[in-house]
């Protein structure tokens, strides 16, 4: 964004090469709020995204692209093609829904996950540190669980997905983010999950985690809320 702010200021680009008029659709609220966030810093720019949908209506990729779809159909707009901005590991959900929906879309990599080299000595000493009856491990990503299990499983007996969550155990509780996370936890890695909250928000795993344990998330929030 800082290069296309100079370069539009020092070759004199105009406002109808610009991005203030293109629909930039985002999946979770805090990539729209990261995008809202932009105008701040570059409001005069002409490559500030300012027509930004989805967000807190489309917390999954799934959701996103059915969201795309219906908002295509609502304007009555031909199927255009669409840049799909992504990482270097994701699922290709939204990319599979939108071209049965009869979507082009121009996929192109702007960042790449790398797991820390320091992740084993960081959470054994973590460990240490903290005295728990019991344990949970909360996952945000597909690409996060591949990395850290291998390595939480030298640490922590987790239980198999075919284990059901009736059945008693010492072990630690697996929470994930969303249904995508929630899915490749149990087909891919072969783990019981044993929260997924309604939406994918922090806030929302933290509720659903206390009253997994049965306790009233109600005045632990309220106190958060008052500070």
């Amino acid at each position: 964004m800082k290069d296309l702010s100079t370069e539009s200021s020092s070759t004199g680009l105009s406002e109808s090469v610009g991005w203030s008029s293109v629909p930039f659709y985002v999946v979770g609220k805090a990539t729209a709020s990261a995008l809202n966030d932009i105008s701040t810093t570059y409001g005069d720019s002409p490559f500030v995204p300012r027509d930004i949908r989805g967000g807190s209506e489309s917390g999954t990729s799934e959701r996103l692209a059915h969201f795309i779809l219906d908002d295509f159909t609502r304007q009555g707009n031909a199927n255009p093609t669409l840049l799909y901005l992504t990482g270097d590991k994701y699922r290709d959900n939204l990319h599979k829904i939108l071209k049965e929906g009869g979507f082009e879309l121009g996929v192109l990599q702007v960042y790449g996950t790398h797991g820390s080299s320091s992740f084993a000595s960081d959470l054994e000493r973590a460990i240490k540190s903290i005295s728990a009856d019991r344990w949970w491990i909360v996952f945000f990503a597909p690409s996060a669980a591949e990395f850290a299990v291998p390595v939480l499983l030298k640490f922590f007996d987790l239980l198999p997905s075919d284990l059901t969550g009736g059945q008693p155990s010492p072990g630690p509780r697996v929470a994930a983010i969303g249904q995508t996370t929630a899915t490749f936890l149990r087909e891919n890695l072969n783990l019981r999950v044993d929260v997924v909250p309604s939406k994918p928000t922090p806030e929302d795993i933290v509720e659903a985690v206390l009253q997994y344990d049965g306790i009233n998330p109600s005045p632990i929030f309220s106190f958060l809320r008052s500070r």
